[in-house]
């Protein structure tokens, strides 16, 4: 997985959808892409990895995506029947910086009860959105000197996992609660990326049979 820190992905301005680099990574079709709130300046996403037709790898990520990650699989530690078929990543510009606002979204199945459980029997708080309960996540013992701030988790009907910063969580609860459509900046960009792609790979096909031509 590449890494690039927040400071040098500020750069890159408003990239929606991931960098391809020898491999399609892209938000896929479907329920998951119409949860990514609008505004969202990177959005990187991966369907299920154990599969021969996945669309790729995050490749654009941020130091806040990799620890959202790491950390969510940690809670996610105690459901021994999860299963993750499709994952995003998305952050965006806020009051606290430069995509200071970072979201995770998870599609599969996830044992509500027992995740909502064992983090509250491990210091997290308990809080309700829209009518959705949310875990309060206190940033981690080993995070202590690199992040102060509290986390939201919400997990949607046991198929939805939703887990960033409060801000980010809560406007993805309220597309969820309107049933929004996904972002029609965001699905254009893709729409583009995927034309380009399909370019791309009908050139390197023609070079390649021109190769094979006899002389």
């Amino acid at each position: 997985m590449l890494k690039m820190s927040p400071m040098f992905l500020c750069g890159l301005a408003l990239l929606v959808s991931a960098v391809a680099a020898g491999a399609s990574a892209e938000p896929v079709d479907g329920d998951l892409l119409k949860l990514v709130p609008t505004g969202a300046q990177i959005v990187s996403g991966i369907s299920d990895p154990r599969t021969s037709s996945s669309t790729g790898r995050h490749l654009v990520v941020t130091e806040n995506n990799n620890r959202d990650f790491d950390d969510c699989l940690a809670l996610l530690g105690v459901d021994g029947e999860k299963a993750i078929n499709e994952v995003i990543e998305s952050d965006a510009s806020s009051s606290t910086g430069d995509l200071g606002d970072h979201l995770l979204l998870l599609a599969g199945h996830f044992d509500r009860s027992g995740v909502f459980k064992a983090a509250l029997e491990n210091g997290s708080a308990r809080a309700e959105y829209n009518g959705e309960q949310v875990l309060v996540v206190k940033p981690f013992d080993r995070e202590k000197y690199s992040m102060n701030a509290v986390r939201w988790l919400a997990i949607l009907k046991n198929r939805v996992l939703v887990f960033g910063v409060p801000g980010m969580v809560a406007r993805t609860l309220d597309r969820y609660e309107r049933n929004e459509p996904a972002d029609a900046i965001l699905v254009q960009r893709i729409a583009h990326r995927r034309r380009a792609a399909g370019e791309q790979r009908l050139l390197e096909e023609l070079q390649r049979s021109v190769g094979r031509l006899p002389q």
